[in-house]
């Protein structure tokens, strides 16, 4: 078959970023062998049936010598079945060998070994193909919203300008102004010489920033999809590479989304497909966190899925989409990208996270606490009011569960901030049209002024004082417990190192103080006893159920947000400063 029929659909590469190498190649089973059961170096076959319309498969790489190449195929919770085993040989040539036609519905996941016969042999430049062309030349404007992270944008622009499919790069400075002159002497000469759009503005938060982006890219007109990127990611310029191959086998009709794998934990995965649950009031990801560097891990991605949204720390749509949805809802931080999604899958739109396209990214539990709480419950009580999912019930026990848990873990700058979130949402969208990074700095202090503080790792000794006793009612213990608190005379017991994941209503209590452990910071965060200031939240709280009773079902509300969206709000928010 003549060489140039073929298509390059994904490289396999058997390196890439530091700390994360198992994702890329695996422990070979002999010296002779290749092993590329991993993460990134699969191909995800069932995506690519699914969502695109490439032709017949092969497996090509360049060989010099005499090898065996075994190729598989994994279903999801079943071990992986050998598709074909082949000898191969060749003096620098490039061997295509086909995939026997499965039906869709017997994809999966694919993966290849190759073994050496002769000592002498060399294999190089693995990919998968196709031999049918693609029905577009998709490309991608890369968009990313920063404020003050200098160096992390010098990184991402240095791995943007290795990636092919990559037609314009646009960055939302939100930070110190004249952010071009800062990086100039920071960027290397491949850097300097593209063409980047470097846009300055006040505050507006990442909604701000990327829409900001989306039009910019939308105007300009040179690229088919628009890649949304956080400023604190580290990416493999293959990637980008990946995305445009993609959409250029698909039609406009596919939103792809970055997974997100942990940067503290190079080879976990810290989020993924993510679907709303209308009783939590959340969205949540049906595949539990995971380290990916143990393949029996990898069965669970062998299936085509698609969610209600994907985060913008790594989302690719199609620029034709805009004149249809308008941008970002004003929410600053937090659901801008779950609103956006959803509005995109109403018009058709499949928002897929695909295997092997991915990012590092800080993970969500060294985030700030209390910002990202009020953020979390104002912005979905929004989304799920304009979207005509919110139900009164399922609202008031949300209301009254995550401020609860807080209160009697002491965090009442948390508890605040879900009362806060509440009141701004029962004002309506006038808060949202209003919002920007003074207000976004005013909700930071306000917190601040609550009770968290740091300690080192040696203040609290005792570790998890874990009750055995498992309430029926759930609800009726966390109001007993509420009760014991306020009543109870402080001074009894000293700080307790508490472990979220294992902590319970009735378990450590007595404690004047309980700790958490910050692993960014390697600190304690330290939460104290304070029953005057929780008896006051509590007053203001049964004062807030109250008014999200009587007014929770505001129909003027819907169409004054979905105005927030629109070109003509953004024009007026997107002046310099």
């Amino acid at each position: 078959m003549n060489p140039s029929s073929f298509y390059k659909l994904q490289l396999v590469k058997t390196y890439g970023h530091s700390g994360a190498e198992a994702l890329y190649a695996c422990p070979a089973a002999s010296p002779k062998t290749i092993g590329l059961n991993t993460y990134f170096s699969s191909f995800y076959e069932s995506y690519w049936r699914s969502y695109t319309n490439i032709g017949d498969l092969f497996f090509s790489f360049t060989l010099s010598g005499n090898a065996v190449l075994r190729l598989y195929r994994q279903r999801k919770e079943r071990s992986p079945a050998l598709v074909l085993e082949e000898r191969c040989q060749g003096h620098e040539d490039r061997v295509h060998v086909a995939l026997p036609s499965v039906d869709v519905l017997a994809t999966g996941r694919l993966y290849a070994e190759i073994e050496f016969v002769d000592e002498a042999t060399v294999v190089k430049d693995m990919a998968w193909e196709t031999d049918r062309p693609p029905c577009r030349q998709a490309s991608v404007a890369v968009v990313v919203c920063t404020f003050n992270r200098e160096a992390d944008v010098c990184q991402l622009l240095e791995k943007f300008v290795q990636a092919s499919g990559v037609a314009e790069i646009i960055i939302v400075n939100h930070g110190e102004r004249n952010l071009s002159q800062r990086l100039l002497p920071m960027l290397s000469a491949s850097v300097k010489s593209t063409q980047i759009t470097i846009c300055d503005q006040r505050n507006l938060g990442g909604s701000g920033g990327f829409s900001r982006g989306m039009y910019i890219a939308q105007s300009h007109g040179k690229a088919t999809h628009i890649l949304l990127c956080d400023d604190d990611i580290d990416i493999d310029p293959d990637v980008m590479s990946r995305l445009a191959v993609i959409f250029s086998y698909s039609d406009d009709h596919l939103a792809v989304g970055g997974m997100m794998l942990d940067r503290l934990k190079p080879t976990w995965l810290h989020n993924n497909v993510t679907l709303f649950d209308d009783r939590l009031l959340k969205v949540v990801a049906p595949i539990p966190n995971c380290d990916l560097a143990d393949v029996q891990n990898l069965s669970a991605l062998a299936i085509a899925q698609k969610g209600d949204m994907n985060g913008w720390w790594c989302y690719a749509f199609s620029c034709s989409y805009l004149s249809e949805t308008g941008f970002a809802l004003p929410f600053f931080l937090h659901y801008d990208d779950a609103e956006f999604g959803l509005r995109l899958g109403k018009l058709g739109c499949s928002n897929v996270p695909w295997p092997g396209i991915a990012v590092w990214h800080e993970p969500f539990y060294v985030k700030g606490q209390s910002i990202r709480r009020y953020y979390d419950f104002r912005n979905v009580l929004y989304l799920f009011r304009l979207h005509g999912r919110l139900r009164r019930g399922a609202c008031l026990r949300q209301f009254a569960w995550r401020f609860s848990i807080n209160l009697v873990q002491y965090q009442y700058d948390s508890a605040w901030a879900i009362l806060q979130a509440m009141a701004d949402y029962l004002d309506g969208p006038s808060v949202l049209a209003a919002w920007d990074g003074s207000y976004h700095k005013a909700i930071l202090t306000r917190a601040d002024e609550w009770n968290e503080h740091r300690a080192p790792l040696s203040m609290a000794q005792d570790e998890d004082p874990v009750s055995s006793y498992v309430p029926k009612h759930e609800s009726l213990a966390l109001f007993g417990r509420i009760v014991w608190d306020l009543m109870r005379p402080a001074g009894r017991k000293p700080l307790v190192r508490l472990d979220p994941e294992k902590w319970s209503i009735w378990g450590a209590t007595g404690y004047d103080a309980y700790a958490f452990y910050d692993e960014k910071e390697n600190t304690l965060r330290v939460y104290r006893h304070r029953p005057l200031r929780a008896f006051g939240l509590l007053c203001r709280f049964i004062g807030l159920t109250l008014a999200f009773a009587v007014g929770w079902d505001r129909h003027w509300c819907v169409s004054a947000l979905r105005k927030l969206s629109s070109l003509d709000y953004w024009k007026q928010k997107w002046p310099l400063y």
